[in-house]
């Protein structure tokens, strides 16, 4: 069984050649997949199969690249997260690139940029036909607009976070962690009110963390603690407020983030109330 599955995954692009490559409307969700499928299959595959899953999920990055320009990256940084170890060491076809622009990668990935570097902003067509010799299509479409008006209602849920590994070891770790990921994300959103709260909490001091062997997520940790925070969690708010406080990049995050430590004080957080006051000089109310 194995190895029928590995001969699939090395020919599958091969048997797919001449199909029409990823357009904007599904390429994000494809390379999401793809990454997913990667650190699913990750822990039982051959060599071959980690290769080729990993292959895929590169190219399915590059195409969101490709159709969204490198502020679409934002939405698949656990691809993008595979992709630079492409990057880095000069494979996939892009030319190998100075140090101070792969650390800039990794910024962005790690939420302490907003964008991409410069030398990274335009996808290289060597890199573009690589994909589309790695998926066997063509024809793919020319970039188009970047929707930037949220629909109406509710705002979406945050995808489950995909951990990617910063090395090939670990797999059985990285099984149990995606695991328990998945778990506290269903239940930060969808289990029982009084338990939501403690989820996102305890997720987004995971990612706060650090999950050993694992990428650093600092989007993640934050949206969590603030989704904590807002449903009455008094240590996210405390977190997520001393997040900003210090690293915030603007005078208006760090502000915001004094407005959720007097919030967590507000809450009960008692440390929240002696630095509120230190910073402040004003008293809150406490419970």
């Amino acid at each position: 069984m194995i190895a029928a599955l590995s001969a699939w995954a090395v020919l599958s692009a091969g048997l797919a050649f001449g199909q029409a490559c990823p357009t904007s409307a599904n390429s994000k969700s494809l390379a999401i997949s793809a990454v997913n499928e990667l650190i699913e299959k990750f822990p039982t595959a051959t060599s071959e199969q980690r290769i080729a899953l990993t292959q895929t999920a590169r190219a399915d990055t590059i195409m969101v690249w490709h159709q969204h320009g490198a502020s679409g990256l934002s939405d698949t940084k656990g691809g993008l997260n595979v992709l630079a170890r492409c990057i880095s060491n000069g494979g996939c076809r892009f030319e190998k690139p100075s140090a101070e622009t792969v650390s800039g990668i990794y910024d962005f990935i790690n939420g302490k940029r907003d964008t991409m570097p410069a030398e990274m902003q335009a996808l290289p067509p060597a890199a573009l036909a690589w994909a589309q010799e790695e998926l066997g299509c063509t024809g793919a479409s020319p970039p188009s607009a970047v929707q930037t008006v949220a629909p109406s209602g509710a705002p979406a849920v945050r995808p489950v976070p995909v951990l990617v590994p910063v090395d090939e070891g670990g797999a059985a770790e990285l099984v149990a962690s995606q695991t328990a990921v998945r778990v506290l994300h269903e239940g930060c959103h969808y289990g029982p009110a009084e338990h939501q709260a403690e989820g996102c909490y305890m997720l987004g001091s995971m990612f706060e963390q650090g999950i050993e062997g694992y990428e650093y997520d600092y989007d993640s940790a934050m949206y969590y603690l603030e989704r904590a925070c807002d449903l009455g969690e008094k240590s996210g708010c405390s977190k997520f407020g001393g997040n900003l406080r210090d690293w915030g990049k603007t005078q208006a995050e760090k502000d915001r983030g004094t407005e959720y430590i007097g919030k967590a004080c507000d809450l009960g957080h008692q440390s929240s109330c002696f630095n509120y006051e230190a910073w402040t000089g004003a008293r809150r109310n406490r419970r």
